[in-house]
């Protein structure tokens, strides 16, 4: 629970730093761009290390709670980036 907070609070923080230093003006497409290259390995990372500490652990779990772990990280992710790229950047 801890570690998906704070990949996606990466994923939204990398979004901001993106919007506030690289593209200042960004439409429909970038934004939805730029977010999908931020959730999609964001995801598979958060997967990565939730199976490795299973496995450390002991933990022996099926394959379909890391996929719904992974949509659900990569959802709120893009959710966060999308609208963190659309929004102005205030001068």
């Amino acid at each position: 629970m801890v570690l998906a907070l704070i990949i996606m609070l990466s994923g939204w923080g990398i979004a901001a730093l993106i919007k506030i230093y690289m593209i200042k003006e960004s439409g429909k497409l970038l934004s939805g761009l730029v977010a999908l290259g931020l959730a999609v390995p964001m995801s598979i990372l958060h997967v990565y290390f939730l199976a490795t500490w299973n496995e450390e652990a002991g933990i022996q779990t099926d394959g379909t709670g890391y996929v719904r772990a992974m949509f659900l990280t990569m959802a709120i992710i893009y959710i966060a980036a999308y609208v963190t790229m659309k929004k102005p950047v205030e001068k």
